[in-house]
């Protein structure tokens, strides 16, 4: 079998590398691999995932708050 297919008839596809930091499960390196999206994301333009608004960062694990901060605010 080529490279990630296994089985009798190499059939089945199984990737073992490193995802792109925007995906939580992927079938190659490449932002356009992913099959899941990390959390904070949605799948957008070309099938990439792309971080929600508000959210930031490769992985989308960022919180990007842009309105005024009250006299306490938590980080």
């Amino acid at each position: 079998c080529k490279p990630f297919w296994y089985g009798d008839d190499c059939g089945m596809y199984y990737y073992s590398g490193t995802c792109h930091p925007s995906c939580k499960i992927c079938v190659g390196p490449n932002a356009t691999d992913c099959v899941e999206c990390v959390p904070n994301s949605l799948r957008g333009h070309d099938n990439v995932c792309e971080c929600k608004t508000y959210w930031t960062g490769d992985d989308c694990s960022v919180r990007n708050y842009t309105e005024r901060c009250s006299d306490m605010c938590l980080y």
